[in-house]
């Protein structure tokens, strides 16, 4: 009889755990990034997070690194852009619209980054072409 006792303590601590686990898996699928979104990192901290694929109006916004230097960021629905920087080559800005599958938008002198990432998922790379 205690025998039994013990394994059903077991089977129950057991169901509890599974329970919490499916709690927190399900959370998680709901409150997780399903489609387009923009990553905005300076200095290498994420200063926002942008769902483009919920953008009605386009709208800009500055981010101003630790150094002074400031970028304006373009966003539209489906893409984003850097269209204004201090700093003097501009390459970010000449980057223009990125909106998938694409390399990151960088500016170095001012230490801003924009990543666009599908499903939450960041991208690791980018190949195209023939790597020999």
């Amino acid at each position: 009889m205690a025998e039994l006792k013990k394994n059903l303590a077991w089977v129950g601590a057991f169901a509890l755990i599974a329970a919490a686990c499916a709690i927190v898996i399900v959370c998680r699928a709901n409150t997780a990034p399903h489609g387009k979104t923009a990553k905005i990192l300076s200095d290498g901290e994420t200063v926002r997070v942008v769902d483009l694929e919920n953008v009605k109006n386009p709208y800009e916004f500055t981010v101003t690194s630790k150094d002074g230097g400031a970028n304006t960021v373009r966003v539209e629905n489906g893409r984003v852009a850097v269209t204004g920087a201090s700093c003097p080559d501009k390459i970010c800005v000449k980057r223009g619209f990125i909106s998938g599958a694409q390399p990151p938008i960088v500016c170095l002198p001012n230490k801003l980054t924009v990543v666009v990432t599908d499903g939450g998922k960041d991208i690791d790379a980018v190949t195209g072409g023939d790597a020999q």
